[in-house]
């Protein structure tokens, strides 16, 4: 009987010992699933040059921003969902750049467990919206003709 039971335990250690090594050899090619992090690193969205703002989506938004390297932090404390909204807002910052700053430093830091806004990465943000529309209200004003630009102009119109 004690022979038996030795032979039981040897063979019960002897199959632990084998589930343990398939185990740990299943381990090694177990590919963890990407961290959400790593899911946003490879989640890139193409930003289309010749679209004209007037027609960009959040993504579009999302990723002009991040084309200028401005932190995804910021652009979600802003939340920008048209270029109508983003001209508007740059209005404001051009009137006041210290005040927006000010004001947003401490929305930033309620928001992120009282971080700081580091007035660097406000100015990147500010330069880029400040570009963006600078960069259209050209666009949208209609050049004179050169041909019109040397005739004399009337100051007085006859009617007969």
């Amino acid at each position: 009987m004690l022979t038996t039971i030795q032979a039981t335990i040897k063979e019960t250690q002897t199959q632990t010992s084998q589930q343990q090594q398939q185990q740990q050899q299943t381990k090694q090619h177990v590919v963890p699933p990407p961290s959400r992090k790593d899911t946003e690193t490879i989640k890139s969205i193409i930003f289309d040059m010749k679209k004209p703002p007037e027609e960009w989506t959040t993504d579009d938004i999302h990723s002009w921003f991040d084309s200028h390297k401005v932190p995804d932090t910021l652009v979600k404390l802003f939340d920008f969902q048209s270029f109508t909204e983003m001209h508007e807002y740059s209005e404001k910052l051009r009137a006041d750049p210290k005040k927006e700053f000010v004001k947003y430093e401490q929305q930033y830091a309620k928001h992120h467990g009282g971080d700081a806004l580091e007035e660097y990465k406000f100015n990147r943000f500010k330069n880029a919206l400040l570009s963006l529309t600078n960069r259209n209200s050209r666009a949208v004003k209609t050049p004179i003709p050169s041909d019109q630009k040397s005739r004399p102009k009337s100051s007085a119109c006859i009617l007969s």
